[in-house]
């Protein structure tokens, strides 16, 4: 999971988290992998009501941003961090005796230069999930016109030839553009807060160390005349969890 402590990242560590599922997040600053490990460190219930056995790996992506194959060794590390905590008699066996490991899904809201290292990281049926182009989008309000040119000309492209024998698969959405199946995306929505519900019943039954199910506002603006503060905010690229906007005042 690209950008693990924004807003949808840091929702969908949390669900992850709800079914069990080993997570590695990357975050653009060391103070948001701290707070990203601190948060994990609390004990949260799984969908069974049992204690989440889920594991969490933190990237600081500053400090692995030197080259591709800086990248590509922070990810690799990660895969194998995760597998020996389950696998422990492995970590014991040399390198060449390990078995191959790769991510099931990435979640990338980034794209940029960690698009090939995290797409190469899958294994074999696995999905790369496109929501977003955060690395072109500038911190601040003026645009670096040479640099966003830069990354546009030289960003990843994939070959569907080669997708094919590698039996992977890329997929991209954008929710602004899905006007037209508002009931389909209410469903899925519907969906989603059926799920918070099922977490917060878990939590007042017992479940001891449970944690409610809800998408973390970060920041929180309660007149909508601040709206272009919330947005200098938001580009400023060091906001955690959500920025939500009150239309109450509108």
């Amino acid at each position: 999971i690209h950008s693990g402590a924004g807003g949808t990242g840091l929702w969908c560590v949390h669900i992850c988290r709800y079914f069990n599922v080993d997570v590695t997040a990357t975050v653009g600053s060391a103070d948001k992998k701290k707070l990203l490990e601190d948060m994990f460190q609390e004990p949260s219930v799984a969908a069974d009501g049992s204690p989440s056995t889920s594991r969490l790996i933190v990237i600081d992506r500053l400090a692995h941003d030197r080259s591709d194959a800086d990248r590509r060794k922070a990810l690799a590390q990660s895969l194998c961090e995760l597998h020996h905590h389950h696998n422990p008699a492995h970590a014991s066996l040399p390198e060449s005796e390990h078995p191959k490991l790769g991510f099931d899904y990435v979640f990338d809201s980034l794209l940029g230069p960690w698009f090939q290292p995290s797409f190469d990281a899958m294994r074999a049926q696995g999905r790369h999930i496109v929501l977003g182009a955060g690395s072109m989008t500038p911190p601040g309000s003026k645009v670096n016109w040479l640099s966003l040119g830069y990354k546009y000309c030289t960003r990843s492209t994939i070959d569907p030839l080669s997708m094919m024998s590698e039996n992977k698969s890329v997929m991209a959405f954008n929710l602004i553009w899905l006007f037209e199946n508002v009931d389909e995306v209410g469903e899925y929505l519907q969906d989603l807060v059926a799920m918070i519900q099922s977490a917060k019943g878990k939590s007042s039954s017992g479940s001891s160390g449970s944690t409610a199910l809800l998408p973390t506002v970060g920041h929180l603006y309660d007149d909508f005349a601040q709206l272009p503060d919330a947005l200098k905010k938001f580009q400023s690229g060091t906001t955690i969890g959500k920025v939500v906007v009150s239309t109450r005042t509108v």
